[in-house]
């Protein structure tokens, strides 16, 4: 497992970044490493020597896809490889990356994992009647009601 931070090299411009580890781990497939743990900045993916996740796969392009911090979201960049980067059975130019995502880079399938346990889905809650969690604390209140409620028999 390697670990990167902002101040490696692979980091540039000055913009705000969320300060948010995250994982990106080779589920199938080889590459080098087959885990970083990045605290925040832009991580490529590619076959070239150039890319901070190297992939060996004949289909993957040298810079093929990069991860790069927007707002307090990570977003899933293609850099115009000839294979394309897909994601849930479609090919994506750029997409928000969520909590936990899968994707695939030529043959080889990677995962996406926030580190930080209180980072969820932009914009997620759950709703019970008036009162709506959207901290992970409160969502797990409000389900833990649920199943209560919904476990709840009539004893008389």
């Amino acid at each position: 497992m390697t670990i990167l931070n902002r101040e490696d090299s692979f980091n540039h411009g000055a913009a705000k970044r969320p300060r948010q580890l995250f994982r990106v781990r080779v589920e199938r497939g080889r590459g080098t490493p087959a885990e970083v743990v990045c605290e925040s900045g832009r991580l490529t993916i590619g076959s070239g020597a150039e890319a901070n996740v190297i992939l060996q796969d004949e289909t993957v392009s040298p810079l093929h896809c990069e991860i790069i911090p927007d707002g307090d979201a990570y977003l899933l960049r293609d850099l115009q490889s000839s294979a394309g980067t897909w994601m849930a059975g479609m090919q994506v130019k750029e997409v928000i990356l969520s909590t936990k995502a899968h994707f695939r880079v030529g043959g080889c399938e990677l995962r996406f994992e926030f580190l930080d346990q209180e980072r969820d889905e932009p914009g997620s809650y759950v709703r019970l009647g008036k009162l709506i969690g959207a901290s992970p604390a409160m969502r797990a209140v409000i389900d833990r009601l649920l199943k209560i409620a919904s476990e709840t028999r009539r004893c008389c």
